[in-house]
């Protein structure tokens, strides 16, 4: 796959827009609102909405951010706004579907975060009309198919209008990104900052964990032919989100971190937080080798890899798992009957959810190990520890983060590529000013805990 091939060409009605859009921009009295929330009266919508309202930087006046809701009933939206305190929003009556409605609401904004899915069907207009506005667009898919869809629709054009699109913003596929990302800075801060990284493990251990009803709704469009045959047939390709092509590690039914004792087995969402990862290094990689200037984002090497596994204690329950996992999801392709019992007894309704009373005892634990691309490698393990409920609780947190992040006040501390627009991933858009944001809002640790100045042998930091 060539770079090019991801790009659509820029044609000449692109051209006359973004002379409109510009004018319109520039017109007397044109004051922009900062972020609009779609979805909010939808399960995870509502945490994001509970999160913003709630967020320390809506009291000081230096940082401060204005907040929209849009969706198709106002009355709900009215409803939600009330039981999270935040009856003075403004709330709009929206069509997503409708390219007009929407453009005639996104000009009033910066930053887009949506919520609404599956976004193959639901996030397609949401994404055009930004990209061709210069809106900044966020949200939360797990559909590398729908990514896939923006980096060819949108990547060029979002260059042209400074518009930065950052798909998979919550727990699909933040953890994965940034371990990545940490894990790769962590060795060079270790051992030069002129090391190339090799392998990249994450082991990821969780509690309080399910599937909300938006979630399962995806799930069940993907297996139950939501999306067109050729389409699915796409999802097999690795490199599918990646400007570049590289090497993947062969699935396995045992996987173990290096240099550690922990084992694991196949974990569901790795094709797509893999795809995402595989992104972050083919946009460092050709950004190195296309600029005419240095920028301080450093490639993480080329011949970097990236596996992910789910943590468990013993061989057998490894190998269980990963059998397990391959049996549900073998059925939910071939089998209709399968599908319908999974539908209607196994997974939430839409816009219902895990209880959010219990959202305190959750908890993520992501332990990543990456090496140096040497003859003798060495390695740094690095931990990332989440309090909270993972899938829906922090995906609130990651989202307004990264929303917040794409603020006027804070764009100088983005990277540079994100600062030429685009569609990208959080650690490419974001980089080590995600890292900080997290750890400000208490709620995410990032820690060096050993090096390996050989593979085989340990030390403590």
């Amino acid at each position: 796959m060539s770079p090019k091939s991801l790009s659509t060409t820029f044609r000449s009605p692109y051209q006359t827009l973004l002379r409109t859009i510009q004018e319109l921009m520039e017109s007397p009295g044109m004051e922009k609102k900062d972020i609009l929330l779609l979805g909010a009266s939808g399960f995870t919508g509502r945490l994001i909405l509970k999160y913003l309202t709630s967020h320390p930087t809506r009291t000081q006046s230096n940082v401060a951010f204005t907040l929209g809701l849009a969706g198709r009933s106002a009355d709900k939206l009215r409803r939600v706004a009330a039981e999270v305190g935040a009856n003075n929003i403004p709330i709009h009556e929206l069509d997503i579907q409708s390219e007009q409605q929407v453009r005639m609401l996104f000009t009033a904004y910066r930053v887009v975060i949506t919520s609404v899915g599956p976004f193959w069907h639901y996030g397609k207009v949401v994404a055009k009309v930004c990209a061709e506005l210069g809106v900044h667009y966020v949200d939360i898919t797990g559909e590398p198919h729908f990514i896939r869809y923006l980096v060819e629709q949108y990547d060029f054009l979002a260059t042209k209008t400074g518009s930065i699109l950052i798909p998979a913003s919550g727990f699909d596929s933040v953890p994965s990104d940034l371990s990545a990302f940490y894990g790769v800075s962590a060795l060079r801060r270790v051992y030069g900052s002129d090391v190339q990284a090799g392998k990249s493990t994450s082991a990821f251990a969780v509690r309080g964990q399910s599937i909300s009803g938006g979630t399962a709704a995806t799930m069940l469009d993907i297996f139950g032919g939501g999306i067109p045959a050729w389409v699915r047939r796409r999802l097999r390709d690795p490199w599918l989100l990646s400007p570049m092509i590289g090497t993947v590690p062969s699935p396995k039914f045992v996987y173990h971190l290096p240099c550690t004792s922990i084992l694991g087995f196949f974990y569901p969402m790795s094709p797509v937080n893999g795809a995402v990862v595989r992104r972050t290094w083919g946009l460092y990689e050709l950004n190195a080798r296309d600029s005419a200037a240095t920028t301080p984002e450093m490639p993480y090497g080329s011949r970097f890899e990236y596996e992910e596994f789910l943590e468990c204690g013993n061989y057998l329950v490894a190998i269980l798992g990963s059998f397990a996992i391959g049996l549900f999801f073998g059925l939910m392709a071939i089998s209709s009957a399968f599908r319908w019992f999974v539908q209607h007894f196994l997974l939430y309704k839409p816009g219902s959810g895990p209880d959010e009373r219990k959202f305190g005892e959750g908890w993520l634990r992501l332990t990543n190990v990456t090496s140096s691309d040497e003859e003798k490698p060495r390695a740094v393990k690095s931990v990332i520890r989440g309090k909270g409920e993972p899938g829906y609780f922090l995906t609130s947190v990651m989202v307004g983060e990264i929303a917040l992040a794409l603020l006027p006040p804070n764009r100088e501390r983005l990277t540079a590529l994100a600062k030429k627009g685009g569609v990208l991933t959080p650690a490419s858009a974001l980089g080590q000013e995600l890292v900080e944001r997290l750890k400000r809002t208490g709620r995410f640790e990032f820690n060096e805990e050993q090096v390996y100045d050989e593979l085989e042998s340990r030390k403590d930091r």
